[in-house]
């Protein structure tokens, strides 16, 4: 289970309109709740009140989520859930931290918790000051992460962020020229708009020879355009499933424009367990390299040879102008800063090690080496640097659950602490929010792993209260939130902090605005299955949301304790079961066919197993109320030792879609039984 695939643009999402004459600069603090004692996670001894059952009073080790004079959080180590206890019911005497020597105790005349009020670290930036030259050092690095945003705003093709961008690079050019910093700065940073343009115009001069190639391929067999669409795009994307094999979400979907119209492409939970840190950009170039490079494959197939030779020359301008960009950036840091011209890797040579190897540790290597021979002796780091390295470390696989939430959740504070090596003029105040944005989404990435098949509406998540403070911290620090990115993040930390009203308030104001959100669809679902009493029309209606949408992790679905009261809603059951019709046939022996469902129901017609049949081919009918992704078939023989078979599918399965795994059985005396997988869960015939 996962908190999703919107990560896929977070990155992106994270743009900032600065106002330079802001005065505020960094008073970033966030609210703390009323009566506020302690945050955790920390490490507690719960000791209850007395009673005729333990006249001792029972004490209980736990993990502190938070106390407030009225009200006290922790997850029990004990029965391993989360308890939720008002101080007016009595039931706790005293909480005692014995690593931190601290003592909370209940106050019957007040009946509140009383003691120490500990401020949560992390949660108040302090920004360095800096020379000129630092400074202006500051802002050379800063061109190389603003073209990279450019190439993300390009990739999502949202007109709203390339709006933003212009009002931003026109902010940094009147930041460089008031304050005096070399020309060629100013020069490098003026050059940031029109590069951007023309990448806009390149993007559109491209979209009307597609548009101009489908008419004249208007005769042609759209179906057989767009299966060689999907087979070219799945040879394009096979290297960057590798990359991103361990990152830890339940999916994601790219919807592109193709021929014959928009292409649905989802990347499910074995694939993509994760991108919820953000989206490296390197990855980003690779899937847009590898999704044009689709499109030029079939326009070479089917289309004039004047189309696809427009396209190639289209392509070739565009990237000729990236590499000039990152050119004359690299001649600058060799010129004018003394950086070794070897520290600047070739982005792709990177990629394709990444791709290749899936190395995470040697990748973190290789990068850091990279950025200590940029580094100034004794001069201040790059601060978005450590946003990157923290990204890699959280994607590198580990098997202990529990211990990669504590390493993300680790990786979040440090990121929180590269807020604070901004610079403190507070036309850097977009930068720091940068920074706790996304500190909060490496945070989220954590509860994400502390949940799996756990409530998610009762979770009182220590480390969703801190990405609830980092998400307030950068709200204070300004900015538009266009499209309700931000507002969509803070409505997930809340639910997982344990503010059901608050969080059931924001998701109302944004529901419109994030209607097309699997995610956001999905803990409206929690929330309305969770009310008291239960919203059962509204949760089932958000579920069929969701999968609409995108949501993949049907499993979890199933699994999660918020849906309890709904899994025995026959709707429920339609919505999140897998329901698959199996048919075998071959040139003797006729058709044979069964239905089957991850909950078991009847089969149809009653066989007890595949007839045998000769040059036997396996279909399958997806009868699901959502496409089946990442779907693996696997034949194991019913009788004798035989070798099982295992077939991959090359495709999404849409409801009432059928694929054909042609010559799956080689031995038409042996019977087998089919074995799905799939990001949606198992399923077996008979």
């Amino acid at each position: 289970m996962s908190l999703s695939h919107r990560w896929i643009a977070v990155l992106a999402a994270w743009v900032v309109i600065v106002n330079c004459s802001a005065a505020q600069g960094v008073s970033a603090k966030p609210r703390l709740p009323d009566g506020f004692l302690a945050q955790g996670p920390m490490r507690v001894t719960v000791v209850w009140a007395p009673s005729p059952s333990d006249p001792a009073g029972l004490k209980e080790e736990a993990v502190l989520s938070q106390l407030t004079a009225d009200k006290l959080a922790y997850h029990s180590d004990l029965i391993n859930q989360t308890r939720v206890f008002e101080a007016k019911h009595k039931y706790i005497k005293s909480v005692i931290s014995k690593d931190k020597k601290l003592q909370w105790d209940y106050d019957a005349r007040k009946q509140q918790f009383t003691g120490k009020i500990i401020i949560p670290e992390g949660i108040e930036i302090r920004p360095m000051k800096y020379s000129p030259a630092e400074e202006a050092r500051y802002l050379f690095f800063y061109l190389g992460h603003s073209q990279n945003r450019v190439d993300e705003a390009l990739l999502n093709g949202d007109p709203n962020m390339s709006k933003v961008l212009r009002e931003e690079f026109a902010g940094a050019v009147k930041h460089v020229t008031s304050k005096g910093f070399p020309p060629y700065l100013v020069s490098l940073y003026e050059s940031l708009t029109p590069y951007m343009e023309a990448q806009l115009d390149g993007q559109k001069r491209r979209k009307a020879i597609l548009d101009e190639a489908m008419e004249r391929a208007s005769k042609l067999n759209r179906h057989e355009i767009a299966a060689e669409y999907q087979r070219n795009l799945e040879v394009g994307m096979g290297n960057l499933l590798a990359m991103l094999s361990s990152i830890p979400t339940t999916g994601y979907t790219v919807n592109r424009w193709g021929f014959g119209g928009w292409f649905h492409q989802s990347f499910g939970a074995r694939n993509v367990a994760g991108i919820y840190s953000g989206i490296n950009r390197a990855a980003q170039a690779k899937l847009k390299f590898a999704l044009l490079q689709s499109e030029l494959e079939v326009s070479r197939k089917y289309l004039a040879k004047d189309t696809s030779a427009q396209l190639e020359a289209l392509q070739g301008e565009m990237d000729a102008r990236r590499k000039e960009l990152t050119k004359k950036v690299r001649q600058l840091g060799v010129a004018q800063f003394a950086l070794p011209d070897s520290s600047f890797t070739d982005e792709e040579e990177i990629l394709g090690f990444w791709k290749t190897a899936r190395d995470y540790r040697t990748l973190i290597t290789v990068l850091s080496q990279k950025y200590r021979e940029q580094s100034a002796a004794g001069g201040k780091e790059f601060p978005f640097r450590t946003l990157e390295i923290a990204w890699l470390k959280s994607a590198m696989p580990n098997s202990d659950s529990k211990k990669r939430a504590e390493e993300t959740f680790t990786l979040a504070k440090e990121c929180v602490a590269a807020a604070n090596i901004v610079p403190e003029d507070p036309y850097y105040d977009g930068h720091r929010a940068e920074a706790l944005r996304f500190a909060a989404d490496l945070a989220l990435q954590a509860v994400n792993i502390d949940v799996v098949k756990k409530s998610w509406t009762g979770a009182h998540n220590p480390k969703a209260a801190y990405a609830l403070y980092w998400l307030e911290m950068a709200d204070n620090l300004g900015g538009l939130d266009i499209g309700g990115e931000r507002r969509e993040a803070k409505f997930t930390a809340l639910l997982f902090a344990g503010h059901r009203e608050e969080a059931l308030q924001q998701g109302l104001e944004i529901q419109e605005m994030r209607k097309s959100s699997p995610l956001f669809n999905y803990e409206m679902a929690a929330l309305y299955a969770t009310a008291k009493p239960p919203k059962t029309n509204e949760a089932l209606a958000a579920i069929d949301d969701a999968i609409r949408a995108g949501y993949k992790d049907l499993k979890g679905a199933r699994e999660n304790p918020d849906f309890g009261y709904l899994k025995y809603q026959p709707r429920f059951k339609s919505l999140t079961n897998i329901l698959v019709e199996y048919r075998q046939s071959g040139d003797t022996g006729g058709p044979s066919t069964g239905v089957s469902s991850i909950r078991r129901g009847p089969v149809r017609p009653n066989i007890s197993n595949l007839a045998p049949a000769i040059s036997m081919g396996l279909t399958i009918k997806n009868r699901s109320a959502f496409a089946l992704t990442n779907v693996t078939l696997r034949l194991e023989p019913l009788k004798g030792n035989g070798p099982a078979l295992q077939h991959r599918v090359d495709r999404d399965v849409a409801p009432e879609e059928t694929y054909l795994w042609d010559r799956a059985i080689p031995d038409s005396r042996q019977a087998y039984r089919v074995i799905l997988e799939c990001d949606q869960g198992k399923d077996k015939y008979p």
